[in-house]
């Protein structure tokens, strides 16, 4: 097929970049796709939106701006993944394919690596070892045609700084389960209606989503009227994994679900719940379903359950997001933890949510070293975290007879769906005592961490000396070059002792590569690199909304809704009117000016650090799906800050990592430091600052001296 008006002599010179979210372009974009269709796998079209919205399509274009070929990309943790690499069949042969992926590869600096699953099958299996690509392993693909997908990885090369992995590993798969109506569109022929549902069967998914069924799927097969359709729905059903909890669960989850059914319940109605309890019973967060009467009761089932309904496409268009919140949610714990000293001997409850049984630790041996510590109250603090009074969430002891460092010789994390955000918000506050004392490296000692706390450890910074975690931070705003020295005495890249010719340059690249910069800073937290290029930006927040997404200060001046109770706010989000947005860019830092209330004591002034981490642009509907997993805010929120338009765009930032200034900086302060630069502004918009006045302003704000 060729797109009308392309020239089809051979092209001189090719434009490649990023997808700007020109409507023409795009639609070209989906007609190719749509030609390939039997190659690349069913694709959303409004996926294609969302990828396009986040950066992540590259196309190749003549100079009169016609399509010749595009690629589509997922950015997953410290990876990248290729999800479509597509040439038009009459611009094949012409290097376009290598011209699209160098691109990518010079988009990926920050990242450690590329990885994309391919047929054996497929031709395209002998371009991915030309560009650089290692087959690392094969699978079997979910088709009839009993295929093998080859997994291919591209090393960016990239000094491993931050020691974020050890191996190239498989991403962890999400776990989603999906309705009747979802489950017999994967199993009949293509038609219009079942192409969404389709979508999930893409062979770049495997390796990131798994598709299960509930008991109830048999009970929807045997309601069918023609044995061979059953016998058929019922083969078909047995190569899905079925969720199965126990039985006391699925009851007491069905009873909870009624409530969101009018009564008399249709035989579809009691089939939808049961589907629905057998979900939730089993903690699978997702729900893939196409019934709009199920849809409508997403946010009310994830709020209770922490399960969302989800159509085909979004699980498409949001993966990334979606892998986030089956991990990350904090909206689901925030206001109902306590944190306490402990000062007794634990009891067996508390051991038994706590113990490492799968290192084969028994309960006299925690006990034993528990105790152990107990009984040092001057030079060691238990803190013990807990659901409500008495239910065990988590245990850290801080060993701290050494000036220079923290010791954490036990770190434990019950098990269950919020181990992960619960476990986010403990090495933060950890990691912000530490900065607070001047200590210089954290080393974590417990021997029994289990698998998924080392995998949040190594995401944080720290990374193995022999058989401990350590974390080096730098409560500093220096110079590139300062840094540098100052790594030198730390320990060296990552605190493994690098050598120096591993050193050479570094100071150079962190003063040109904003990226670089961002990781090292978050690596080192709380540092700060002060001749770095990351966009710094003063932002304006009500009292009320600092209170609730960060300042436990001012939280607690609130006589009404004071916050006694540990709110896990790592990450957050602050909505805000789409224009003006000040030119707000990602990845950068946010200095939080608080504007003035009466109400509040230590409002007119900047109160915080955060870093920003993604500036999002869309309708309250698509945003609230987005980013409800973060808390706090609440449709009616929403709502009002776009005046009752649902059409209207509004503003999502995104940070994380808030830092509270030692000493906040008053309105007069930081005017005057702004005005010295030539920076006036009333802050009703984000106000881009330039480096020194970062600087400064951090500087001040953190009580460093002006020659650190």
């Amino acid at each position: 097929m060729r797109l009308q008006g392309f020239p089809s002599g051979k092209i001189t010179r090719m434009n490649v970049g990023i997808l700007k979210g020109l409507p023409r372009q795009l639609d070209e974009v989906k007609k190719l796709w749509r030609a390939n269709a039997a190659t690349l796998g069913f694709f959303p079209d409004g996926a294609f939106d969302e990828y396009a919205s986040k950066g992540c399509i590259l196309v190749a274009s003549d100079q009169a701006g016609l399509l010749a070929g595009y690629l589509l990309f997922r950015k997953s943790g410290d990876r990248l993944t290729v999800v479509h690499l597509c040439v038009r069949d009459e611009m094949r042969g012409r290097h376009i394919a290598r011209d699209l992926f160098e691109a990518l590869v010079a988009t990926s600096k920050s990242f450690r690596g590329i990885n994309v699953s391919c047929r054996r099958d497929f031709s395209a299996s002998a371009l991915w070892p030309q560009l650089g690509f290692v087959a690392v392993h094969e699978k079997r693909g979910r088709g009839t045609n009993d295929t093998i997908l080859t997994n291919w990885w591209f090393d960016s090369g990239n000094p491993d700084l931050f020691s974020l992995s050890e191996s190239v590993e498989t991403e962890q798969k999400i776990p989603v389960v999906i309705d009747a109506n979802v489950f017999y569109d994967l199993n009949t022929p293509v038609e219009p209606h079942t192409e969404e549902s389709k979508s999930l069967q893409a062979d770049w998914l495997q390796s990131s989503v798994e598709l299960q069924t509930t008991p109830e799927i048999l009970n929807e097969i045997n309601r069918n009227k023609t044995p061979s359709h059953r016998a058929s729905n019922r083969r078909y059903a047995g190569q899905f994994v079925s969720v199965r909890p126990r039985h006391d669960k699925f009851a007491a989850a069905e009873s909870k679900v009624k409530q969101y059914f009018r009564h008399p319940l249709s035989e579809s109605d009691a089939s939808d719940i049961r589907q629905l309890a057998w979900t939730v019973a089993s903690g699978c967060r997702f729900f893939v379903t196409r019934d709009e009467k199920l849809l409508n009761l997403s946010h009310r089932l994830y709020r209770e359950f922490g399960t969302s309904a989800i159509r085909p496409s979004d699980l498409i268009a949001q993966l990334d997001e979606l892998q986030e919140r089956s991990k990350y949610n904090p909206a689901r714990v925030a206001g109902v933890l306590t944190l306490r000293r402990l000062q007794q001997t634990p009891t067996d409850d508390f051991v038994c949510a706590l113990q490492a049984t799968e290192r084969k630790e028994t309960k006299a041996r925690f006990r034993e070293r528990f105790c152990k510590y107990l009984a040092a109250p001057k030079t060691c603090q238990c803190w013990g975290l807990f659901w409500g009074e008495e239910k065990p969430a988590a245990l850290v002891v801080y060993e701290c007879s050494n000036e220079a460092e923290l010791l954490v010789p036990f770190m434990r994390v019950a098990r269950g769906p919020e181990a992960v955000a619960i476990l986010r918000n403990l090495l933060l506050r950890m990691v912000t005592g530490a900065a607070a004392e001047n200590r210089s490296r954290i080393v974590i000692s417990d021997p029994y961490c289990v698998d998924f706390v080392g995998e949040e450890l190594r995401r944080d910074g720290f990374s193995r000396e022999d058989r401990h975690w350590v974390k080096y931070t730098m409560p500093i705003a220096v110079t590139a070059k300062t840094f540098v020295e100052q790594l030198g005495l730390v320990g060296g890249v990552g605190g493994s002792g690098s050598k120096p010719d591993a050193m050479t340059g570094l100071s150079q690249i962190v003063r040109s590569d904003a990226l670089t910069a961002h990781k090292l800073e978050r690596a080192y937290w709380p540092l700060k690199i002060i001749d770095a290029p990351v966009p710094s930006y003063i932002i304006s927040i009500q009292p009320k909304w600092a209170a609730e997404l960060f300042d436990d200060d001012l939280a607690n001046q609130d006589l009404f809704g004071a916050r006694t109770k540990l709110s896990l706010n790592r990450e957050g989000v602050y909505y805000r009117s789409a224009l003006p947005n000040g030119g707000l860019t990602a990845p950068g830092r946010i200095l939080w000016y608080v504007s003035d209330d009466k109400k509040y004591h230590g409002s007119k002034c900047i109160r915080a650090c955060s870093f920003l981490d993604d500036v999002v642009v869309g309708r309250p509907k698509e945003l609230f799906r987005r980013f409800d997993r973060l808390g706090v805010y609440e449709w009616r929120h929403l709502i009002e800050l776009a005046k009752d338009d649902i059409d209207t765009n509004l503003m999502a930032v995104r940070y994380s990592d808030t830092q509270l200034l030692a000493d906040p900086i008053r309105w007069d302060t930081f005017q005057a430091v702004l005005q010295e630069a030539g920076v006036r502004t009333q802050l009703q918009s984000p106000q881009l600052i330039p480096p020194q006045v970062f600087a400064k302003l951090y500087r001040q704000g953190m009580g460093y001296k002006e020659n650190l």
